[in-house]
């Protein structure tokens, strides 16, 4: 496989101040709507940190579908494939499998490049990375949307990479704020919660404030950051011959492959090898 990473100099991405600064306006100007989208995923995932230990497990897993689903709906609701949360979740439901396949492929692929040590693979997820986009806005499916995704980024990989680190770097430096604002506020000791599947303990306002922070505004201000990115480059790339997406499906189901195979060694040979018991 071979890394691509100079930049196109026929395409021209926006810089990272002017991606933010859309993207919080987006989030502004459609708040309610975002709120109305992630709601439910959000209480879920609140009850869980407070729910007897008995029913950690179900409520943790109904979280995680609900909140998958919840993320399909605003990937809808932010490409403009629907005008609210009801019609959002209503379509969601209706591609939730083949979006599902789909990441799976992509996560299988991610694998088989990080196979040859982390930085294969870090190149492919941002290769990748768009693939969501593709599937909503383009109707594109599985493989297809997998190499649409790899074709836009080629050649623009670095310009990709250091935008989405940067939004990176930026949420998590306010997630750390919030967190260090949060934990100082005096709690009785009898008050404090475990995190699930963790011995971890934390007052109740510092789980609430990173679950709002994370759920309600960091996540619809990365969905519409990104696709923001997405449209630039879906603009203004030209439409790619059938020779490079062929060569590009190659990749891919090289990557899948080796993936496959190396979640198969893990799984069921390398536990034996080395003697381990379930």
């Amino acid at each position: 496989m071979k890394y691509n990473i100079r930049m196109d100099t026929t395409v021209t991405l926006p810089p990272f101040q002017t991606l933010i600064k859309d993207a919080i306006a987006s989030y502004r100007s459609q708040f309610a709507t975002f709120t109305g989208i992630l709601a439910v995923p959000a209480l879920l995932s609140l009850a869980s940190l407070f729910v007897p230990e008995s029913y950690e497990m179900g409520v943790t897993i109904l979280s995680v579908i609900v909140g998958g689903l919840g993320y399909l709906a605003l990937l809808i609701f932010v490409a403009r494939e629907a005008s609210g949360p009801a019609a959002s979740y209503t379509q969601a439901l209706s591609i939730v499998l083949p979006f599902v396949w789909m990441g799976v492929l992509s996560f299988m692929a991610v694998i088989g490049g990080a196979v040859f040590l982390i930085l294969p693979g870090i190149y492919l997820s941002v290769l990748l990375s768009f693939s969501s986009y593709v599937f909503i806005a383009e109707k594109l499916r599985g493989l297809n949307a997998l190499a649409t995704s790899w074709y836009y980024v080629k050649g623009m990989w670095l310009a990709v990479a250091l935008r989405v680190f940067c939004f990176a770097i930026l949420t998590a430096f306010g997630g750390i704020i919030l967190g260090a604002v949060a934990a100082v506020i005096p709690v009785d000791s009898s008050l404090m919660i475990q995190q699930p599947f963790s011995t971890t303990l934390v007052s109740p306002v510092e789980a609430v404030v990173n679950l709002v922070w994370e759920m309600l505004i960091v996540l619809p201000l990365s969905v519409s950051y990104t696709y923001a990115l997405y449209t630039s480059l879906r603009t203004q790339k030209p439409t790619a011959s059938s020779d490079e997406m062929t060569k590009i499906t190659r990749y891919l189901k090289i990557a899948l492959a080796i993936g496959c195979a190396a979640t198969l060694v893990l799984l069921f040979v390398l536990p034996s090898f080395l003697g381990w018991q379930p």
